[in-house]
Formats: C-alpha cells, structure tokens, sequence
C-alpha cells in the first residue's frame, strides 16, 4: 500500500483509526458512541504506536503521505483530510474507542 507508518511492532499498541465523515468538529459536538462508527466514521487503516498520541503524530500527512501518496486513496473513501483531526476515533487493540478533541486529548467514546 502506499502510505507510510510505523508496522505493528512488537510493544507497540495497534490502533485502527477513523476518520469523521463530519467536515467540521466543535466543542460542544455531541459525545460520539461506537455504536454510531460505521454511519459517522470511515476506517482508513491501522498504526502502531505507544498510545493515542504517538497515533496521532504517525497520522499526520508529512508522516504517512509526504509527497501527497495518500490524495487518491482518501478521496475514494469521500473525505477531506489526510490528517488525522479533531473528532476522528481510534479503536485501540484493548477495544476502546477515544474520540480526538480539539483542546483537551482524547475522549474515551461511549456506548450507545
């Protein structure tokens, strides 16, 4: 495949990331349930990292698609960004689901 990141690497936690289907993300966004991912987010693919933040770095666009390898891909999923952003989720190995923020980190997501 064409994008680059970190493999599944051994001591590393595998997270699968989503990006919203939302193009804008507020503060006062309702909390987002699991229940809701596949009718609000689109998976995009897996990375390797020690915690939500290092998956957030390797989701950047200069990480995994520096000279724009990722544009075709992301278009044909119906989205906008290539990096990750507020109110994208990434569904970590352990099975919870934590929401990006746009001040304060990660919310974990909540059942429906």
């Amino acid at each position: 495949m064409i994008m680059r990141g970190a493999p599944a690497n051994e001591g590393l936690l595998k997270y699968q990331v989503f990006y919203s289907r939302r193009r804008t993300c507020q503060e006062n966004n309702p909390p987002f349930t699991w229940a809701d991912l596949t009718q609000t987010h689109v998976w995009v693919r897996e990375v390797a990292a020690d915690d939500q933040d290092g998956s957030y770095c390797l989701m950047q666009a200069e990480k995994w698609s520096p000279t724009g390898q990722a544009r075709e891909y992301i278009l044909s999923l119906s989205l906008l960004h290539t990096s990750m952003y507020p109110g994208d989720v990434l569904h970590g190995e352990d099975g919870r689901y934590w929401e990006c923020l746009p001040w304060d980190g990660w919310r974990e997501a909540m059942p429906a």
